[in-house]
């Protein structure tokens, strides 16, 4: 456990120092990578009504009924 905190405090001096520097001149920013997003795409309104969803998950509801989920 003490070499864990060792390490821990290690970089968190390490990491004030590199931000310390930047103000002052002694370091330069990292620049970040631009993300660059997909167009958003358009749901058209004419989409008929979700029966045909309703029906599809009532259907893998019953085959999936014996089956018990677990969460992690």
């Amino acid at each position: 456990m003490a070499t864990f905190v060792t390490v821990i405090t290690t970089l968190c001096i390490e990491y004030v120092r590199r931000v310390d520097d930047v103000p002052r001149g002694r370091a330069r920013r990292v620049q970040c990578e631009r993300i660059v997003l997909p167009k958003p795409i358009a749901i058209p309104e004419d989409i008929d009504n979700d029966v045909e969803d309703q029906a599809a998950a009532a259907s893998f509801a019953s085959r999936t009924s014996d089956v018990t989920s677990v969460l992690l």
